[in-house]
């Protein structure tokens, strides 16, 4: 009796949604992120109320920079 063959996945079969290694690359880490708005509340004079704001801003530079 004959083996099945083995199929392939390509990139092409993976559906949309899903994020390709490249990509996955150049996002910036939660780690990353979590340090650059820290920062960003430092430079502010450490004043709290802005957490999300810092954190968007944050993510926003590090999307740019890579």
């Amino acid at each position: 009796m004959p083996k099945p063959a083995k199929s392939k996945v390509s990139a092409v079969d993976l559906p949309e949604t899903e994020a390709s290694e490249a990509e996955l690359r150049a996002a910036p880490t939660h780690e990353e992120i979590a340090l650059r708005a820290y920062r960003i509340y430092l430079e502010r004079g450490s004043s709290d109320g802005n957490a999300i704001e810092d954190w968007f801003q944050a993510e926003r530079e590090l999307l740019e920079t890579k």
